[in-house]
């Protein structure tokens, strides 16, 4: 496997994709309401009277189930999951926002994960730091769907960087 540059990587996904939300949304445990026990009991009549789940779809379980829920339908995004300890997760998450209304996608999450959001102004300077940062200092891997870059990419796959002083 050839590596690669990580910065010169991140700012083609953000040349070629033309992120135009940037949003954090958290998760907690504390605030998560996970689905009750007879929602999992008909969950499982669901799934053997319907296998390829035409009509229904799990309710999440996990911060992972949360954010997969919540990008569902989205045709362009990136995040990474940065874990902080007990269970409480931040996706840094930049999207192609094609007529979503931001105000109605942070109350989706909510809804989803019981979590927190909050959206930040465009500055690819500064998101490419924090980007830097969770996957080249902290190891947290990027999941990147936007065009020809589709994958789960790991700082290994990068040259490592410099420790800093």
């Amino acid at each position: 496997m050839e590596l690669m540059q990580f910065i010169p990587f991140i700012q083609e996904v953000l040349e070629f994709s033309n992120f135009n939300w940037r949003v954090s949304l958290g998760f907690k445990p504390a605030t998560f309401n996970p689905p009750s026990k007879s929602r999992l009991e008909w969950e499982e009549t669901w799934r053997e009277t319907d296998p390829e789940q035409e009509n229904w779809t799990p309710a999440p379980r996990t911060a992972q189930d949360c954010i997969e829920k919540w990008i569902d339908g989205v045709e362009e995004y990136l995040w990474v999951e940065e874990c902080r300890g007990h269970g409480e997760v931040v996706f840094h998450v930049l999207i192609l926002n094609s007529g979503c209304d931001p105000n109605a996608g942070q109350q989706k999450w909510r809804e989803i994960s019981g979590g927190w959001s909050k959206t930040y102004d465009g500055d690819d300077s500064r998101i490419i730091g924090l980007l830097g940062h969770l996957v080249m200092r902290k190891h947290y891997p990027i999941r990147v769907h936007a065009g020809i870059y589709d994958g789960l990419y790991t700082h290994e796959e990068f040259f490592p960087w410099k420790p800093k002083d």
